[in-house]
């Protein structure tokens, strides 16, 4: 059974079950979409175009506060920086790529690291991504002798209670299965953290021209692309040239100027409820952007 997405309130399109969490399929099943019989002419969605306030077309949206290097985030969007010549990336963002947990330390370090001895104690982990808050019993997690970064299999650590992730997080993981969430960041020798480093993390903004390497390094678990980190090289300057092709684009172009947005994301119908019952969100049949314009706050696309 493959998976649709994640269940509204228990609830499925038709031909589907609900089972942790996520919208299954049944074997052999062919999905059928049911739409209400009144369907309203689909909005254009070609021409659309977000504007920043001075005009120039905005890339698109911010995660939370932060845009791709080059960009700063006005009115909720991602525009040119025109203020500067060049565009310094923060060096909190930067990330050492190709360093995989392990790589570079000592095994006297990788004790000294993973060297917890909690007893009868109660860690509670807050609500990261789509893991639940889940609080966990850890007893005795004291790794064994480590010898040139090797665990001896026959001595594993013992974790009472495991996290449950009802969106599947072996999913994220490359190879294999995985261990349990990551300790302050860090995991056992031979295993990486897999995870976001941005809170604000967009699925659909994954694939986006403008977005791919910024949303590469930092939300590589939502985007599924943590094993392509190591190939990424953050620019540390992006040139005004792209700043002036933009404006000249603008200028060329003979849609309206305006704040005014020609689709916003929104709900355009009062029976948006119903319409996400009957499996909306998920259809194949409507783009991302017709979804966000009909209904896009009902469908969680906003």
């Amino acid at each position: 059974m493959r998976s649709l997405g994640k269940c509204l309130n228990n609830l499925c399109p038709y031909e589907s079950e609900c089972i942790s969490s996520q919208c299954c399929t049944y074997k052999n099943s062919t999905v059928t979409t049911i739409l209400p019989k009144s369907v309203s002419p689909l909005p254009d969605v070609e021409n659309e175009i977000d504007y920043c306030p001075d005009g120039g077309e905005a890339i698109g949206g911010c995660l939370g506060q932060y845009c791709p290097p080059g960009y700063v985030c006005l009115q909720n969007l991602c525009c040119i920086d025109n203020k500067i010549d060049s565009y310094e990336v923060e060096e909190e963002f930067v990330i050492e790529n190709g360093k995989s947990s392990g790589e570079g330390m000592n095994s006297s370090e990788i004790i000294d690291s993973f060297n917890l001895q909690i007893n009868s104690s109660t860690v509670e982990l807050e609500k990261s991504g789509d893991v639940e808050r889940t609080t966990i019993s850890i007893i005795n997690f004291v790794p064994e002798n480590v010898t040139n970064k090797i665990v001896d299999s026959n001595k594993k650590n013992k974790i009472i209670d495991v996290i449950s992730d009802k969106n599947n997080i072996t999913n994220h993981c490359l190879i294999g299965q995985s261990i349990g969430e990551c300790i302050s960041n860090e995991c056992p020798p031979n295993y990486e953290c897999i995870k976001d480093i941005l809170m604000d993390c967009k699925k659909h903004l994954c694939d986006k021209e403008e977005y791919y390497e910024f949303l590469t390094l930092k939300c590589g678990r939502t985007c599924q692309r943590c094993d392509q980190q190591k190939f990424i090289k953050i620019k540390k300057k992006v040139s005004i040239k792209s700043a002036e092709k933009s404006k000249e684009k603008a200028k060329n172009t003979s849609l309206k100027k305006s704040k005014k947005r020609n689709l916003k994301c929104q709900d355009s119908r009062n029976d948006c409820e119903e319409w996400m019952r009957e499996g909306f969100c998920y259809s194949p049949i409507y783009t991302v952007d017709q979804k966000k314009a009909i209904c896009g706050v009902s469908c969680q696309l906003c």
